[in-house]
C-alpha cells in the first residue's frame, strides 16, 4: 500500500476546528469563573456637600496640643511569657514639668511656655 499524504488544506481545517472550540471554552471558563463587580451602598456615591463647617473648623483649632517633647516615649519589655507581659513607660521629661505644662489647655499652641 501505497502512504497517502493528506492535504495541506485538511490539515489547516482541522488546525482551525480546534482553535475555534479552544476558543469557545476559553470564553465559557472565563465567563463562568468572573468575579461580579462589587455592590456600593447608595451613600458612598451620594455627591459631596462642597460647604465647610465652620463650627467644627474652630473646635478643631481649640483642641489641646502637645508638643513633641510633651509626650512621653513608651518602652515596652520584650514578652518571654504572658504571665510577665508588664510594659513599662519611661519619661522624657520630669513628671512635675510635664504635668504642669500638659494640664494647663491653651487655645493656641504658641502661648504655651515651658
Amino acid at each position: 500500500m501505497k502512504n497517502r499524504k493528506l492535504p495541506s488544506i485538511v490539515i489547516i481545517a482541522i488546525l482551525t476546528v480546534v482553535t475555534i472550540l479552544s476558543w469557545i471554552a476559553f470564553s465559557i471558563i472565563t465567563l463562568a469563573t468572573k468575579e461580579s463587580p462589587p455592590s456600593v451602598p447608595k451613600e458612598v456615591l451620594a455627591p459631596l456637600n462642597p460647604e465647610l463647617d465652620l463650627q467644627t473648623l474652630s473646635d478643631i483649632e481649640k483642641r489641646f496640643y502637645l508638643e513633641s517633647d510633651e509626650i512621653p516615649e513608651t518602652i515596652i519589655n520584650p514578652i518571654s511569657s504572658p504571665e510577665e507581659a508588664t510594659p513599662t513607660a519611661t519619661p522624657t521629661s520630669s513628671p512635675q514639668a510635664t504635668a504642669t505644662a500638659s494640664a494647663t489647655p491653651t487655645a493656641n499652641p504658641s502661648e504655651v511656655t515651658n
